[in-house]
């Protein structure tokens, strides 16, 4: 050991050990903090989609339904109307649906 240098003793490199852990967790905190920032950011498409497909599955059992009901049913009759309208509402609402589950499943396997 040279002039002036003294050895650490045992406390002073348990708290700077401490003092360094703690360092370290609080940036893996933030690290996961950024890291659920991102995807909360990139899943928001999925999301959204989410909220078409339940939009227009809730519209499929409401007012436009009955328009196109009372539109076709002079053409093929009142009850193949209303299964018209049906089959066409759920498919869109299916497909919006399958286009948020992509998304999403897309997103959170990363």
């Amino acid at each position: 050991m040279a002039d002036g240098e003294r050895e650490e003793s045992i406390g002073d490199l348990v708290g700077r050990l401490a003092t360094d852990a703690r360092a370290y967790a609080e940036a893996e905190v933030g690290y996961y903090r950024a890291l659920a920032l991102q995807k909360g950011r990139e899943a928001q498409a999925g999301f959204f989609l989410a909220i078409a497909a339940l939009l227009v599955a809730i519209a499929a059992f409401v007012a436009l339904p009955v328009g196109l009901i009372l539109v076709l049913a002079p053409l093929v009759g009142p009850l193949w109307a209303t299964l018209i309208v049906v089959a066409l509402f759920l498919t869109l609402t299916g497909g919006l649906g399958l286009l948020a589950y992509m998304h999403l499943r897309k997103v959170f396997s990363k």
